[in-house]
């Protein structure tokens, strides 16, 4: 817990979780807000890059702007915008919800830095 957010995740180990389970459990959990982290990839390696950030319900676009501005400041990687999705864990979420794409594990200089956990962090 820290700056007084309590954080649970749907893992923590690299195992698959139904997309309706992980909105579920957030659901369940009456979580006050979603956010769902990933890594991109491309069909052809080096062809993408940079961090993104979805959202579906109206309410979500302000979480999702102020995520995604921070993303920005803190990975300094090309900005492929805030963007309306119809994914199922931002959709199926009852709390103000989004997915964030923060790097492309195949594009060679975005792989390196993900292998630094000093930009994990």
């Amino acid at each position: 817990m820290a700056m007084g957010v309590q954080t649970v995740l749907t893992r923590e180990s690299d195992v698959y979780v139904d997309l309706y389970d992980r909105p579920g459990l957030a659901n369940r959990m009456g979580a006050d807000l979603f956010v769902s982290i990933h890594c991109n990839a491309m069909p052809t390696p080096n062809t993408g890059h940079g961090t993104e950030t979805f959202y579906y319900h109206k309410r979500s676009m302000c979480l999702g702007a102020v995520i995604h501005g921070e993303l920005m400041r803190a990975l300094k990687r090309a900005d492929r915008g805030l963007k309306w999705a119809n994914f199922c864990v931002t959709r199926e979420s009852d709390m103000p919800a989004v997915l964030v794409e923060l790097m492309f594990l195949n594009d060679s200089t975005e792989h390196a830095l993900l292998a630094k956990p000093e930009v994990r962090t």
